[in-house]
């Protein structure tokens, strides 16, 4: 007797705590045993921590970091041009870190010398003879050690819109000893005019520029692909003489390989121990074109968004 009446109770646990999401609503329903039972509801004790000496050196130092100091210092680095070692703005990066380590009254800086092999860009121009137009360009990057150097001269030949690089965008275009003008945001469709027969190819940004487009750029095999950039107010300039005469050409040993040195400036700040097996990490900023150095406008319009 007792087992059926322990069986027919668990049954009716069973309706009840099914028909509690089913039929009713389970907030309702938790609310009514709450308001039945009196339930309090435990929350749990907050302790306020003092914060540290450490921590009260962090904050009073990210309190002195304003928007204003920051857009000062990326306008002061980014207006030195590239920076990569071998260009002037090299050197100039240098003197105006270790100044600044030094105003801050740092300790324990150091400066090491080094020496690396670096492309160096001495230079690229697009002339229009009939008009008398010139234009500066900027080399990229190698592919691998292939620099998207020119033949002694230059090149000469017709300038053609070649769009996106596609083969839509090639068809019924006198690719062939053509100087190809190109979107940025065409992935490798640039080598779609090389294939074809164009002796260089200019990109200019349409609006998509970024750091992805920017690797599609850059083989790891060396390549022969004479790859410049021409700024967006020249690429307007350009694109109104499309299928003129041009002639393209670098200054003498325009893209080659130099062993050139650098300073490196460190300093040691005390701070905390430091575990065995430390994590380290570094960032920098990178462009497909050495010159000139486009972080300045990239770091402000997020600023500003």
């Amino acid at each position: 007797m007792l087992r059926k009446l322990g069986g027919a109770i668990l049954w009716l646990i069973a309706i009840f705590m099914l028909s509690s999401v089913t039929v009713f609503n389970p907030g309702q329903v938790t609310d009514f045993f709450i308001r039945v039972f009196n339930i309090k509801p435990s929350v749990p004790q907050v302790r306020e921590e003092k914060p540290s000496e450490r921590d009260e050196r962090i904050q009073d130092f990210a309190d002195r970091i304003s928007e204003a100091s920051l857009r000062e210092t990326v306008s002061a680095l980014a207006g030195m041009g590239s920076r990569v070692p071998g260009y002037p703005g090299h050197r100039k990066a240098f003197d105006y870190v270790k100044n600044r380590f030094e105003t801050l009254g740092l300790e324990d800086i150091t400066v090491e010398e080094h020496h690396v092999t670096v492309p160096i860009d001495k230079g690229a121009t697009l002339e229009v003879p009939e008009s008398g137009l010139r234009i500066r360009l900027y080399g990229l990057w190698p592919n691998h050690v292939q620099t998207p150097s020119l033949p002694e001269g230059g090149v000469s030949g017709a300038l053609i819109d070649a769009g996106d690089g596609s083969f839509k965008a090639l068809n019924s275009k006198p690719v062939e000893n053509s100087v190809a003008l190109m979107q940025f945001d065409c992935g490798q469709n640039y080598l779609n005019p090389r294939m074809l027969g164009a002796q260089a190819v200019i990109f200019y940004d349409n609006g998509g520029v970024s750091r992805g487009q920017a690797l599609e750029k850059i083989l790891q095999v060396p390549v022969d692909v004479p790859r410049f950039w021409v700024e967006k107010a020249d690429a307007a300039r350009l694109a109104a003489s499309v299928e003129d005469f041009h002639r393209l050409h670098e200054q003498l040993y325009g893209h080659s390989f130099h062993d050139v040195s650098v300073d490196l400036v460190t300093m040691r700040v005390a701070g905390f121990a430091i575990p065995d097996d430390p994590e380290m990490w570094w960032d920098w900023d990178w462009a497909a074109a050495r010159d000139p150095a486009p972080g300045r406008e990239v770091y402000f319009e997020e600023m500003d968004d």
